[in-house]
């Protein structure tokens, strides 16, 4: 699977491990990965067996994205298992099923 541009953001905002963060440098790469959608947003699961079986939760800085339509949502990181999940999720409104097809532009919240 493809990454989105902005996935590749999240993860390089939020992931603050250099070792880690040197899988995610090819973004051309095709990773093995799956993706849940929850109706509030998404979980997409990204396998690598360079990640680390110990869990780690990545939530700092806090960081909010928008679409052009003014969809809100927020952004965890989760290892373990040598996966990483991105989980998207809303601030209580569902979000649409295609938002990985929008535009999102993402911003630190201070």
């Amino acid at each position: 699977m493809q990454l989105k541009e902005f996935e590749f953001k999240v993860i390089e905002t939020l992931l603050n491990d250099a070792d880690l963060l040197k899988i995610f440098n090819d973004r051309s790469k095709e990773y093995e990965a799956k993706i849940e959608e929850t109706g509030y947003g998404y979980y997409l699961t990204i396998l690598d067996s360079k990640l680390p079986q110990e869990r780690a939760v990545y939530s700092q800085p806090f960081l909010i994205g928008k679409t052009n339509d003014n969809d809100l949502m927020g952004f965890i990181l989760f290892v373990e298992n040598h996966e990483l999940t991105i989980e998207c999720h809303g601030f209580g409104d569902p979000l649409p099923k295609n938002l990985r097809n929008k535009n999102i532009y993402l911003h630190v919240k201070s």
